[in-house]
């Protein structure tokens, strides 16, 4: 965020939401306390004044308003603030992308995850629009490569494709997870600089309510794994940068 956006900010008030699926997990898991501490810390590191934090306990795959009715509260508190919706994770709004950016588009609201990043209803509508038009070049590829392996006499519906599929979802988790550890090494960095081990960082990222990327708890060897995970790819990019020409950074 820039310096001009920061100042702008600095006299506002941002909506946030917290959201926890079962009563249990608001005690045991990371709970709507903890959310609202990491919320209105992010909300500061934003330069907002202040952070109105709407918090429910249900299920992340609703979007009846009746079942949902702080949600509700909170995206009509954002229209008439004209102001964002600052989340934990975008899966606090819902766990279903399709109902996430139906929210966004429908209700022209911009909504920003402190660790995974912002979604506007431009974004949105752009990426609809790109996603058509990959689906329609997919499906034309499709058709003209069954098409070719039929005229090879080669035969469809065989377990090669349940390989595909599954090396696919391989590559998809792993770059959630680099682009993970790339957002948190900084604040790891930071701890370790002040001389902070794995596991007290983690009980400072547990006690401010930052998820792991997976929703749940930092223990010391999940910060290690985010370091040493952040490091290697850290090295391949300075090993991209030099093979390119642009030297290491």
């Amino acid at each position: 965020m820039g310096k001009d956006a920061a100042n702008e900010n600095s006299n506002k008030v941002i909506v946030a939401y917290a959201r926890v699926s079962t009563q249990r997990q608001a005690i045991e898991g990371f709970s709507l306390q903890q959310q609202e501490r990491f919320l209105k810390e992010a909300a500061k590191q934003l330069n907002y004044k202040k952070a109105i934090v709407f918090k429910e306990v249900a299920s992340g795959k609703f979007s009846d308003p009746e079942k949902r009715p702080e949600l509700w509260r909170a995206l009509d508190k954002a229209n008439r603030l004209k102001s964002p919706i600052l989340v934990t994770a975008f899966d606090r709004l819902s766990r279903n992308t399709g109902i996430l950016e139906k929210l966004i588009r429908d209700k022209e609201i911009t909504v920003i995850s402190f660790t995974e990043g912002e979604i506007s209803p431009l974004i949105v509508s752009n990426k609809i629009q790109k996603a058509k038009i990959e689906r329609e070049l997919i499906s034309k590829h499709t058709r003209e490569a069954l098409q070719a392996k039929k005229q090879q006499g080669i035969e469809l519906g065989n377990r090669t494709n349940l390989a595909s599929a599954q090396k696919l979802g391989h590559l998809s988790s792993k770059r959630q997870a680099d682009n993970f550890a790339r957002s948190m090494i900084s604040r790891i960095d930071e701890l370790r600089a002040k001389g902070s081990g794995f596991k007290k960082i983690a009980t400072t990222f547990n006690h401010k309510g930052i998820p792991t990327r997976r929703g749940g708890k930092w223990h010391a060897t999940t910060v290690k794994k985010v370091m040493d995970r952040a490091q290697e790819l850290k090295k391949l990019d300075a090993e991209r940068l030099k093979q390119e020409g642009y030297g290491s950074w």
